[in-house]
């Protein structure tokens, strides 16, 4: 079974178009949010959403979105569910649409996505 969890709110989802349905109307308008993928009760992936750029993680692996060569001293915040700021390297940072896509495949097939690096 599958839940996506956004902030404190769990939501049942049956299949990969239901999830990506879900995680469309559950972006903020100005295009943030932080959500957490969980199978079968373990916390599987995470997505963080910025307005500008995306980061991606696989928790089963540590597996983080990557962006080659980008600058691991420079940072973009983003706002996790607890309503904490955190800075996320460049590196780890990823275009939006690229990392919701990435996000979206790999909670499909449980493989990490051929639409980003990863770390």
């Amino acid at each position: 079974m599958l839940k996506l969890q956004s902030i404190q709110d769990f939501h049942d989802v049956s299949d990969a178009s239901e999830l990506a349905g879900l995680l469309e109307r559950l972006i903020a308008p100005d295009g943030t949010g932080a959500f957490w993928l969980h199978r079968d009760g373990e916390c599987e992936l995470a997505l963080f959403l910025n307005g500008r750029r995306a980061a991606v993680y696989r928790s089963t692996d540590g597996s983080w979105s990557s962006t080659p060569h980008a600058s691991d001293d420079d940072c973009e915040q983003f706002r996790l569910e607890n309503g904490q700021i955190d800075d996320f390297p460049l590196s780890q940072c990823v275009p939006t649409a690229d990392g919701i896509a990435a996000f979206l495949a790999t909670a499909r097939t449980g493989q990490l996505s051929g639409n980003i690096a990863w770390d």
